[in-house]
C-alpha cells in the first residue's frame, strides 16, 4: 500500500511517499508487485547489508544496493553522494516513475539516506528534513551515530569535503583504529572523498624523507603537532598524522611476543629509515607468518587471509574460482579479477557477531562452486583467516563431512594451524552440530539462540526480524502454525504456537489453561517497542504493545537500562488476572 499522507499504522513495511517520486518504506514493500505498481516505482535503492535477492526482483525495475548495518558505527556518510546522485538521475530521467529506498523497516538506514537527499536537494538543515521525512512517515528513527552524520553532513554544506578535519577524523574513528583489516577500507573511502571534494583537496605543504627525499605526507594530513619533547632541542617535537597507504606493510607488521606493548618501526618506502613510532596493544593485533598465507583445506578449499585476494599471480597459481570474504566490508571492484566469482558474507570477529545463519549460504555457495568447475578453487578469506573465516569453513566441513565439531577443527586446524574461532563462534558451531548441521525455524534451541543474539537490545530488533524470516524460508519441512493466536478485537491473527516461549498458569485459576504468555517479539510489534523513550536511570518500565490492526492493546513488554542501553526483557504477554477463561481476555485461539 502506498500512502501519500502521515500513516499511523504500526505496518512499518509500508510504502510512504516522501516528495514528488520519492518514496520510503520497508523491505516487504519491495518484494510485493502491487505495491510497486501502484506507486509507479521504476528505481529502487535498497540500503541492508544483503541486497534484494533475484528471484524477488521484477522486470523493468532497475536496483541499486549501499551496504549498511543498522549501527551507529556503520559509515553511511560517505555513500550520500552515491544515494544522490542515483535518486536525482532517476527522477530527473523518469518524472512519471517514482524511486523507493527502503531498508528492512524503513526507520534508520533508508530515513538517513532520504533525509540526506532532502538536505542536499532542498538546501534544507538536518532538523527541518527530518520533520519534513517524518510529517509523511511517522516512524523514522535514525540511530545516534547516523544523527552525528547528517549533523556533519549540514557543517560540510551538504557536500563532502576532503579539507575538512571533521570528516577525516569521522573516517580516522570509523576505520581506523588498529583493526588493520579496516586500514585499506579506510583508504578507499578517504580517497573517494577527496575525489568528490569540489575544486580539489588543499594538500598543503609536503613532508619528505630526510634521507632520500621520497614524498611521504603533506599539511592536510596532519593532526596535530606537539610541542618539543623536554631536553630535546628546538624543532624535535613530534608530528602526528593519518596512516598513509605506504604504511600498510609496516602496521600490518608481526609484535614481539615478549612484550604487551610494541613499538612499530615506520619506514620510507624507498630507504627504510626509520621515520615514526606509534604504539599498539598486543592484543590488537595477530602476529603470525601465516596470516597472510593461502592454505589448502581440502580438495580444492583454500582459507586464509586478505591479503591474497588482492595478489592475481597468487590466485592463479592456485587456480581460484571463487572468492568468499567474511568481513565487514567486501572486496572493491578495483581489486577484483575476471573470471572469477566474488560472494560476500558481512561479519566481525566479535562473539556477539551472528554467523550460524550464514552457514547453510556458505555452504552452498562452496559446494556449487567445487561441484560446477571442475579443478577451480574456493578461497574463503577474512581479515586475518583465524576467526571468521575459519568458522565459516569448519561449518563447512561438518556439514560435508558429517562430522562433528571437534573433529572438524582439528582437520582444518593441520592444514592452518592458526585457526582460532572466538567463544561465541565455537558456542554456535556447537550448536550447529546439536541441530544435525540443519537449520530448521521450527528448532526451539535456533529460536532461542535467535533472541538471545539479537532480541534483548530493541535496537537490533530489525535484524532479529531479518535472520528469522531467512530461517523461515529455508526450512524443507515447512513451519508448524497450526495453533493461532488472534486479537479478540477483529480477528487479526497475531502469532502462531510456534512463536510461544512459555505458557505461565495461575495456581487458582482452575478453569484456564494459562494465566500469561511468554512469546517471541513479532514484526508488527516494532512500532510499540522501537517508539519506547531512551531510559536515563538504571530502573525499567512497561510498554503497551498494539494490535497493529485495531490498534487494541494486547500485550505488555517490559524495558529496563542495562549497561546503558536499553533492554527488552522477556514479553509478559495478556495479563489475565481478571478474566479467569480458557483464553486471554485480549485473544481467541483459532
Amino acid at each position: 500500500m502506498c500512502f501519500n499522507q502521515r500513516n499511523h499504522c504500526t505496518d512499518y513495511n509500508a510504502m510512504h511517499r516522501i516528495t514528488g517520486g520519492l518514496h520510503l518504506g520497508g523491505y516487504l514493500a519491495a518484494t510485493v508487485k502491487s505495491s510497486l505498481e501502484e506507486c509507479n516505482i521504476g528505481t529502487i535503492l535498497t540500503v541492508m547489508d544483503t541486497p534484494i535477492p533475484t528471484e524477488h526482483r521484477f522486470p523493468g525495475i532497475a536496483y541499486h544496493y549501499i551496504p549498511a548495518y543498522d549501527d551507529e558505527y556503520q559509515n553511511l556518510l560517505s555513500h550520500f553522494p552515491l544515494a544522490y546522485d542515483i535518486i536525482d538521475n532517476a527522477l530527473a530521467a523518469s518524472p512519471d516513475a517514482g524511486v523507493y529506498v527502503h531498508c528492512a523497516a524503513g526507520i534508520s538506514r533508508s530515513a538517513t539516506t532520504v533525509i540526506s537527499y532532502i538536505m542536499r536537494n532542498l538546501r534544507m538543515p538536518y532538523e527541518t528534513a527530518r520533520a519534513l521525512v517524518r510529517s509523511r512517515r511517522g516512524v523514522i528513527h535514525p540511530n545516534p551515530g547516523f544523527v552525528r552524520q547528517l549533523q556533519l553532513y549540514e557543517a560540510m554544506d551538504y557536500r563532502l569535503d576532503g579539507n575538512n578535519q571533521q570528516l577525516r577524523q569521522f573516517l580516522l574513528d570509523i576505520y581506523a583504529d588498529y583493526d588493520y583489516s579496516r586500514l585499506q577500507r579506510y583508504f578507499e573511502r578517504l580517497l573517494a572523498v577527496e575525489r568528490a571534494t569540489a575544486g580539489g583537496v588543499e594538500l598543503g605543504p609536503l613532508y619528505v624523507c630526510d634521507g632520500c627525499g621520497r614524498a611521504l605526507f603533506n599539511e592536510i594530513h596532519v593532526l596535530r603537532n606537539e610541542d618539543p619533547i623536554n631536553g630535546a632541542e628546538p624543532g624535535c617535537g613530534r608530528v602526528y598524522v593519518e596512516p598513509r597507504p605506504w604504511m600498510l606493510a609496516c602496521l600490518t607488521a608481526p609484535p614481539n611476543p615478549d612484550h604487551q606493548y610494541r613499538w612499530l618501526s615506520i619506514r620510507c618506502p624507498q630507504c627504510a629509515q626509520s621515520l615514526v613510532n606509534p604504539t599498539s596493544t598486543l592484543g590488537s593485533v595477530t602476529g603470525s607468518a601465516k596470516l597472510n598465507e593461502m592454505d589448502r583445506i581440502m580438495s580444492a578449499l583454500y582459507s586464509g587471509g586478505d591479503l591474497p585476494v588482492t595478489n592475481e599471480s597468487i590466485l592463479r597459481a592456485s587456480n581460484i574460482g571463487t572468492i568468499l570474504t567474511v568481513m565487514d566490508t567486501c572486496i572493491p571492484n578495483e581489486h577484483r579479477f575476471p573470471g572469477i566469482a566474488y560472494h560476500w558474507i558481512s561479519a566481525v570477529d566479535d562473539e556477539s557477531q551472528d554467523l550460524l545463519t550464514h552457514f547453510p549460504t556458505a555452504y552452498y555457495i562452496i559446494n556449487d562452486a567445487l561441484n560446477s568447475s571442475l579443478g577451480a578453487g574456493v578461497y574463503v578469506h577474512c581479515g586475518d583467516g583465524i576467526s571468521r573465516s575459519a568458522t565459516i569453513v569448519i561449518a563447512y566441513v561438518m556439514s560435508r563431512l558429517g562430522v562433528p565439531y571437534e573433529s572438524a577443527r582439528a582437520l582444518v586446524a593441520t592444514s592452518r594451524a592458526i585457526i582460532d574461532p572466538n567463544v561465541g563462534f565455537v558456542r554456535q558451531l556447537r550448536l550447529f552440530e546439536a541441530m544435525n548441521y540443519q537449520l530448521s525455524g521450527n528448532d526451539r534451541r535456533l529460536r532461542l539462540y535467535l533472541l538471545d543474539m539479537y532480541a534483548h537490545d530493541y535496537s537490533r530488533l530489525i535484524h532479529y526480524f531479518e535472520r528469522l524470516a531467512a530461517i523461515t524460508r529455508q526450512t524443507t519441512e515447512g513451519m508448524d502454525l497450526r495453533v493461532r493466536y488472534a486479537c479478540n478485537g477483529c480477528d487479526e491473527v497475531l502469532w502462531y504456537d510456534i512463536h510461544l516461549l512459555e505458557r505461565v498458569h495461575k495456581p487458582d485459576c482452575k478453569n484456564s489453561s494459562w494465566h500469561w504468555l511468554f512469546v517471541e517479539p513479532r514484526p508488527w510489534m516494532f512500532a510499540s517497542l522501537i517508539g519506547a523513550p531512551i531510559l536515563t536511570e538504571s530502573s525499567h518500565q512497561e510498554l503497551k504493545v498494539n494490535c497493529w490492526r485495531c490498534n487494541k492493546t494486547v500485550a505488555l513488554c517490559e524495558v529496563e537500562l542495562t549497561s546503558g542501553k536499553p533492554r527488552v526483557v522477556p514479553k509478559r504477554i495478556c495479563d489475565c488476572a481478571d478474566h479467569i477463561n480458557v483464553t486471554a481476555k485480549h485473544l481467541k485461539i483459532q
